[in-house]
Parts: structure tokens; C-alpha cells; sequence
């Protein structure tokens, strides 16, 4: 199966880009007045408020000034943990639930109706799962595995983050029913959307499950629930004026394309993943939030089944390079899905969560604290806010977390939490050959070896691509 870029996969769908959209405008080249505002001001007005303009965000004097933001390095991501969601919400850190991609004959794919078994699909929302999630479960068990505290400043699933990033890019994001919580407990910030709202039933939304299905499976049986799932923690490390900030995203990996994972590092494995997608068409704005997921999982390769509306058969399947190159115009940083964008854009989203809320905490780090986002009008504002206030912030941290947390030992894996100086020193080695793994009942996991710090040309050479 051939890989396109984005204009190749357009065309070869006979589908008709979109008009350009303030998604992809040009900035304009800097005007002698009025004096240009820098990011870092911005950044410390908006966190200071609590408070982010969206229409500041759209604005090409934001994305300027977010070109010209200067002390910014980050470390190209990696796997830092893996697990498996299996029956009965069992978190276990191995690769049982991984499925191998399959790259069978289009013409084989078109006769599978992709809508059947959706009356019978049972969708299993997150508010029905245990507090947290099975990402702080998974943490916890690493913990408990290594009895140390995992390095990570930010805590989120890779959704919450893409609802965020998609205002950067003028789409539809945060809306007005739904919220984000923050919590700041023990040294971390955990964000995590939450609506009240849960997929409904019905042949569209059947048809991605359906697709995972035919892609990753020998025999099609459609799938009756989403309980059992396979995800990757990847690890985004941003150094903005010498202060290194570590950012754990957890994201399901759809498919693999190898299961043999002891030939991969924590780097390599990342591209060993792809993100599967079944759309009625293929335009820009799902293209651009498809590149969001997949920048964030650190993903290289995406593939969308192309299916028809009305009978929900597959017309074509295209694969598509998720993190190629945007071109860049007259040198300057536009809203084209290009990494040093998307670098940049999560490193201010980023600061401002912690700075908001930060500035809002009352200072007792030792017991969960809890605050809201929510769109206002064309803000997004953060406020403190209390499980009375708000019951579903309960559904952020476990009782067995919180217990954990405030048994486990003092330090972590490095000093970065403890003196926020930007060591690198639990960084896996990128040119280190993969670890040989002995065989246990799970699949296997690779580990991680520490290297030295890079100079800081290398560290922050991924912000010019």
C-alpha cells in the first residue's frame, strides 16, 4: 500500500481541496507599526487571566509571534510505557491487546459492509470506567514495577489535547457543553476532557470500528464493545528558557505494523504504529485534526478507508504521510500542519495550564486540587472549582491513586521535577541498539537506557522542521 502525501491523497479520492481557510493564511510580513507583542507576554497576560482569546489564537499576529519564540528546544517524543485494557477494565503493562495491520486487496475490502452489528454495539464512555482512567492505572503499576515516581509535569489523553490544538488551527473544538478538568496533585497537572454526552449508535459511527476490524483481523466479526484496547504513553519533552517541562500524552494505537516489538527503541517504535480512520470524505479539516492525533502520538502513518454514505462499503483505501513536511512560504510560520507549528502550539497551551493554574492553586500540593475549563464566549477560561461545585472532577483520580501517591517515596526517576534544570539523564538512547527482552507471558516490553544530555543545537533542531 503506497504512501501519499496529503495533495496526492486529495486528488487520487477525485475530492477538491478546500477553499483556503483561515486554517492556511498567510502571515503577512511584519509591519514597522505597531510594535509587535512577543509570546512570552501573551502568554504571561493569558495566564495571569486565567483566560485565552480565541480570537487572539486565529489572529496572524499570534501566529507571528509564536514564529518568533525564541529559548524553545523539545526532544523528539518517545514511548515511555505501554498497556493493555483487556475484559473486565484489567490494566496490564504488556502488548495483549496490539493487533497487527493487515494490507489486504482493496477489492477484497469493498464487499464488507462496514455499518453491520452497529445495533448491538455497546459503547463503554469513560465516565463508566474507574476513576482516571486506565492510563493513571497503567502509571501506578509502572510505579509500583520501578518503586519510583514517573517523571511526567502534564498528564492527558491524546483527545483532550486535540479538542485544545484544533483551536489553534480555527476549528471547532471545546464547545460550550463540555469541560476540561485539571487537577493538581503531587507535582502534576492531570487534564482531562469530560461531556456528558456519549457516542450514540449508529451506522456512521460503526463504520470505524468496523474498519479497525477488517484492517486487523483474519475473520470479520464485528466488534460489540470498546472495552478492550491497546495504548502507548509518549513522552513530549519542551525546555522553554532552560526549564524542561515533561508532557505524558496516552493515545490508543489502532494497529501495528510489526508485532515483533524487540527490534524496536523507544523511538522507532513510535513509526511501528498507525492510525486507521474510516471517513465519507477526505478534506482538510479532518485531515488537519487526523495529523493533530497523530503529531501527538508521535504516529507517522495514517490510513483512511474511504466509504460510501449511503451503503457504508469501502470505495478505496489511501494511506497517508501524517508528519510530512508543510511547506513553508517566504520563511514564515503558517498554520500548514508542519511539526515546528504543532511544537510550538502545544509548548503555549502547555505553559498556559500550568501558569493559570499555578497562579490559581492555593499552594497544598499534597491533596488533589481541581479547576475547570470552559468556553465562554470566545475565551477559554479557567476556574478553581470543588467536587461539590462539580461531582465529575471525582472521576479524575482514583482513591487507589491517591493512596499510592502519598505512600510512595521521595524522588523520581530524574531531577528534572525536584530542580526543573532540564536534565536529560532518563532520555532513552537513540542510537543505542534495541534491548533484548526475555520471554514472559505477555508480550514484550522494550526498556529504556539513559544517555547523556545533547548539546542544545540538537535538542532544539526538531522546532525547525
Amino acid at each position: 500500500m503506497t504512501t501519499f502525501p496529503v495533495e496526492d491523497a486529495l486528488e487520487k479520492l477525485s475530492l477538491e481541496p478546500d477553499a483556503p481557510s483561515v486554517d492556511e493564511v498567510q502571515v503577512p510580513p511584519p509591519q514597522p507599526t505597531p510594535p509587535q507583542i512577543s509570546i512570552q507576554d501573551r502568554l504571561e497576560r493569558a495566564s495571569k487571566a486565567a483566560a485565552l482569546n480565541l480570537s487572539e489564537l486565529r489572529s496572524p499576529e499570534w501566529v507571528s509571534a509564536l514564529d518568533n519564540w525564541r529559548n524553545l528546544q523539545r526532544t523528539p517524543p518517545w514511548e515511555h510505557l505501554h498497556y493493555s485494557v483487556n475484559v473486565g477494565d484489567h490494566v496490564a503493562l504488556d502488548r495483549s491487546e496490539a493487533k497487527v495491520f493487515l494490507n489486504r486487496p482493496v477489492n477484497y475490502l469493498k464487499k464488507f459492509d462496514l455499518s453491520r452489528g452497529w445495533r448491538r454495539y455497546e459503547f463503554v464512555p469513560k465516565t463508566a470506567r474507574p476513576p482516571g482512567g486506565s492510563k493513571l492505572e497503567a502509571i501506578r503499576l509502572w510505579e509500583v514495577e520501578n518503586n519510583r515516581k514517573l517523571d511526567a509535569d502534564v498528564i492527558f489523553s491524546r483527545h483532550t489535547m486535540v479538542q485544545l490544538m484544533c483551536h489553534g488551527f480555527g476549528l471547532q473544538g471545546i464547545d460550550s457543553g463540555s469541560k476540561v478538568i485539571l487537577t493538581r496533585f503531587k507535582g502534576r497537572l492531570h487534564v482531562e476532557l469530560y461531556k456528558k454526552t456519549c457516542i450514540s449508535r449508529s451506522p456512521g459511527t460503526m463504520a470505524g470500528y468496523n474498519f479497525e476490524q477488517i484492517m486487523t483481523e483474519r475473520q470479520f466479526v464485528p466488534p460489540t464493545t470498546n472495552a478492550t484496547k491497546y495504548n502507548s504513553m509518549v513522552m513530549h519533552q519542551i525546555t522553554i528558557d532552560g526549564k524542561t517541562v515533561r508532557v505524558l500524552s496516552s493515545s490508543e494505537a489502532d494497529a501495528c505494523k510489526s508485532l515483533e516489538f524487540n527490534k524496536f527503541d523507544a523511538y522507532s517504535v513510535l513509526n511501528n504504529y498507525l492510525e486507521l480512520k474510516s471517513w465519507v470524505s477526505l478534506d482538510r479539516k479532518r485531515i488537519t485534526k487526523a495529523r493533530i492525533q497523530c503529531y501527538l502520538g508521535g504516529v507517522s502513518t495514517l490510513v483512511v478507508g474511504h466509504r460510501d454514505p449511503q451503503s457504508h462499503h469501502l470505495l478505496d483505501v489511501v494511506t497517508v504521510d501524517a508528519l510530512e513536511k508543510a511547506p513553508q512560504r517566504r520563511g514564515k510560520l503558517t498554520r500548514a500542519c508542519s511539526r515546528k507549528y504543532m511544537n510550538r502550539l502545544l509548548a503555549y497551551l502547555i505553559q498556559w495550564l500550568r501558569l493559570s493554574t499555578e497562579i490559581l492553586a492555593c499552594g497544598n500540593d499534597d491533596v488533589p486540587e481541581h479547576f475547570v475549563l470552559v468556553k465562554d464566549g470566545e475565551n477559554l477560561t479557567i476556574k478553581p472549582t470543588t467536587v461539590e461545585e462539580h461531582p465529575e472532577v471525582a472521576l479524575m483520580l482514583s482513591q487507589e491513586y491517591v493512596q499510592w501517591a502519598n505512600t510512595l517515596e521521595e524522588g523520581s526517576e530524574s531531577s528534572v521535577n525536584n530542580t526543573n534544570n532540564g536534565s536529560e539523564s532518563s532520555i532513552p538512547d537513540r542510537n543505542a541498539p534495541p534491548a533484548r527482552h526475555k520471554k514472559s507471558g505477555s508480550r514484550r516490553k522494550h526498556s529504556h537506557r539513559p544517555r547523556q544530555p545533547r548539546e542544545e543545537s540538537q535538542a532544539g533542531s526538531d522546532l525547525s522542521k
